[in-house]
């Protein structure tokens, strides 16, 4: 009988560029009976060598796509494929709408760091004795558990890990590739109360488990980190004089759209066709639009009509077509930005040549700008700033409140219409964050106001004034 359960030795994860999503047929059979027919090599009644005699390939009846890209494929410690780990990767390469490959490439890292951690304490894939602590999933919980204690800030990175594995354990249990001996953990029902775009309460239900880990440490606050106007100046002056035509314009893209490394880099050059000086150029970003955006989704950015300008005249430029003139042939050629080399700095979902990239662009070429010229040339004009490009859609955000705070303050426009705004341009879907960001400004604002007082009370007290005085 094939061993398919549980991993052999250390795991490790070798994408597959372009994965055909295919599945084995026996001649004279059903393409729907192709699972139950593989059972045969499960169940031990035929060797993989008389099964793969008798069989052809034909595309996934169910799937909605015929392959999928870069496909994190999990190895045994001798290269062999861990079957079952590997079934589980692919069951989510082929659902509806289908994964993004670094969401894929995530699971594959949790089930390998799963494997390792069980490995380690001598207990296998499926194990669940009577005693909770040799189970698989909860061995997996309190190893995570001691690690988030000593460092708090771990805490939401190994929720996600469990929450993967946790994935696989149901489909693996729902697929009868095993019945678990004792619970593999404990669900609770939950509810939570959520705030729709207009501002309407609606309760969300959910299933808690008790594999969650919540420190008992302090964890360190999120901060936002938009840049004040001496950095936004900085910034731009450096940018100015290393004069790099593209990075120039990606900069400040998001600074003025709030749009992500992601929108920005995957802008079509054709949705500038339509540009004919418009004071702000609106452009429908996401599934079907002018970029590719975060989980897809559609809405629109607004350039300033003189920053469209500058694109529309770079595009026509002898440096753009150089770069373009470098593009691979079938490459997509619908690109603004291209790198020096004539390839996508963060390449679309639906780009032709992905199965062609060693490793997909994903904008790493604008952090190592970051740190190779950026930030070596602010320390060179007095200025220690840590750099980070998501920080610009934090600036905007922050630049756009406190632009509109006057207006809500004298009761020209309404709290609600400012939330709604600050969604709208952000992109975003949650009421509820679009609010604390707002209150996250104005509590700066009260404390900048106030230190303010502070500080022109003791420069009159020192000036020699009265304490008393106004």
């Amino acid at each position: 009988m094939l061993e398919y359960s549980n991993a052999v030795g250390a795991l490790s994860i070798k994408k597959i560029p372009f994965f055909p999503l295919v599945q084995p047929v026996r001649f004279g059979t059903d393409p729907e009976d192709a699972i139950e027919e593989m059972e045969v090599i499960f169940e031990g009644r035929a060797t993989l060598e008389e099964y793969q005699s008798s069989i052809k390939f034909e595309p996934l009846h169910q799937c909605h796509e015929t392959h999928f890209n870069h496909f994190p494929a999990l190895l045994n410690e001798d290269g062999s494929p861990w079957i079952l780990g590997n079934l589980y990767l692919m069951s989510l390469a082929t659902s509806y709408p289908q994964p993004h490959h670094n969401t894929l490439y995530k699971t594959a890292q949790a089930l390998k760091d799963h494997a390792k951690v069980l490995e380690e304490n001598g207990i296998g894939v499926f194990d669940f004795p009577s005693r909770q602590a040799k189970r698989a999933t909860y061995a997996y919980r309190n190893h995570w558990k001691r690690i988030v204690d000593e460092e708090p800030d771990k805490e939401d990175g190994a929720n996600e890990k469990i929450i993967k594995v946790i994935g696989f354990y149901r489909w693996a249990e729902s697929n009868r590739f095993f019945t678990p001996e004792r619970p593999m953990w404990i669900e609770t029902k939950c509810s939570m109360p959520l705030t729709d775009g207009r501002g309407r309460t609606f309760i969300k239900e959910y299933v808690k488990t008790d594999l969650t880990v919540k420190s008992s440490g302090v964890r360190s606050p999120k901060k936002l980190k938009p840049y004040g106007d001496i950095a936004q100046a900085a910034i731009i002056q450096a940018l100015k004089e290393i004069d790099n035509t593209e990075m120039n314009l990606v900069f400040i893209l998001s600074l003025t759209t709030a749009a992500r490394k992601q929108t920005v880099l995957t802008l079509k050059k054709s949705a500038f066709d339509s540009f004919n000086g418009q004071a702000e150029f609106k452009l429908r970003v996401g599934k079907r639009g002018a970029a590719d955006t975060k989980k897809q989704k559609s809405f629109d950015i607004f350039i300033p009509g003189w920053l469209a300008q500058d694109i529309v005249t770079y595009l026509k430029s002898k440096r753009y077509a150089d770069r373009l003139a470098l593009s691979s042939a079938g490459q997509d050629k619908d690109y603004v930005f291209l790198s020096k080399i004539g390839r996508p700095y963060y390449a679309r979902k639906d780009d032709s040549m992905l199965d062609q990239y060693n490793a997909i662009p994903v904008g790493k070429a604008i952090d190592a700008f970051i740190r190779q010229q950026l930030t070596p040339h602010l320390k060179s004009m007095g200025h220690e700033l840590h750099i980070r490009f998501h920080n610009l859609r934090a600036t905007y955000a922050n630049n756009f409140v406190r632009g509109n705070l006057d207006l809500v303050n004298s009761g020209q426009m309404t709290m609600a219409k400012l939330i709604y705004e600050v969604m709208e341009k952000l992109g975003q879907s949650s009421y509820e964050q679009a609010e604390k960001y707002i209150g996250k400004i104005q509590m700066d604002e009260l404390s900048y106001i106030a230190q303010s007082r502070i500080e022109s009370r003791l420069e009159h007290v020192l000036a020699g004034g009265d304490v008393g005085e106004e």
